[in-house]
């Protein structure tokens, strides 16, 4: 791995880091198609707890033919997602595992379409202010 790799010839201290931690930690710059996306997926998932559906998790089914992306949720058993990851396929990455292939530019650049149009005081973004309510 290249992490380990630096650590040796550097010293340097060196972790991993997952492809979706930039994004949680800036929501506030999420695309159109990302809000779109988690809106769709709370949703399904509170219109199926609601029905008494458990034991499953949203995930999407998506694709992109004839150039247009188009997404749906779909629920999954979590006894088939638990416990496993997705990995970025090799051929994404260069031959010098230092950047990366078209392959996923053309994977990715959908999710990143949209600008969103989001509510902002002093070019940060309005945050809902809930209101304490007690459940009986």
């Amino acid at each position: 791995m290249l992490a380990n790799i630096v650590k040796e010839r550097t010293g340097a201290k060196v972790r991993g880091i997952e492809l979706s931690l930039l994004q949680r930690c800036g929501a506030h710059l999420a695309s159109k198609t990302d809000i779109e996306e988690s809106y769709a997926s709370g949703k399904a998932a509170v219109e199926n707890a609601v029905a008494g559906i458990t034991d499953k998790m949203v995930g999407f089914e998506c694709t992109r033919e004839g150039g247009k992306y188009t997404c749906q949720t779909k629920l999954l058993n979590l006894t088939d997602v638990a416990n496993t990851e997705k990995k970025v396929p090799l051929e994404w990455i260069n031959k010098d595992h230092n950047g990366i292939e078209q392959g996923f530019i053309d994977y990715a650049l959908p999710l990143i379409q949209g600008e969103p149009d989001l509510p902002k005081e002093d070019s940060l973004p309005r945050f809902a202010k809930l209101k304490k309510v007690l459940a009986k």
